[in-house]
């Protein structure tokens, strides 16, 4: 069977069509964090999401002002970050492995948190210790309510 030949232009337009671009990395790392929630059956949110979610819902509490003496709105982020991985479980990965891990509560303590909830660095590494840490949602709701009723 003779395959007939297609114009340049409809052969240009089907390859472009067709073509597969790069994802962006963020956008790889999402999918393959996605995934391994999936496989858990778990509902995770990115720690940075989960201290936007915090900032909103603790409007006109005593958390809420406390993350508000920061200068900028990342400052406010990290603050409400650093108060949720004291009180919840939060898992991370360390670079360049793409497993996340339980990191210990106590490992906080040496070290900060940065760009809004994105990242942890300690503070005698030069390098990010944990990124794309998580919560799960159950953890995260059981925490809003404990903090809307105590005070920091």
């Amino acid at each position: 069977m003779r395959i007939p030949k297609l114009s340049t232009g409809v052969a240009d337009g089907l390859r472009a069509a067709f073509r597969l671009r790069a994802s962006p990395r963020q956008s790889a790392a999402a999918t393959v964090q996605d995934r391994s929630a999936l496989l858990k059956d778990e509902p995770w949110i990115p720690l940075a999401a989960a201290a936007q979610i915090m900032y909103d819902e603790l409007a006109g509490t005593a958390w809420r002002a406390m993350a508000d003496r920061e200068a900028s709105t990342e400052g406010r982020l990290n603050y409400m970050a650093a108060c949720l991985v004291r009180n919840v479980p939060i898992e991370g990965r360390a670079p360049p492995s793409s497993t996340h891990k339980s990191i210990p509560s106590g490992d906080f303590d040496d070290g900060i948190i940065k760009g809004g909830g994105k990242y942890f660095q300690r503070y005698y590494e030069s390098y990010l210790t944990f990124l794309d840490m998580r919560v799960r949602a159950e953890d995260l709701l059981d925490a809003l309510e404990r903090m809307k009723t105590t005070e920091p």
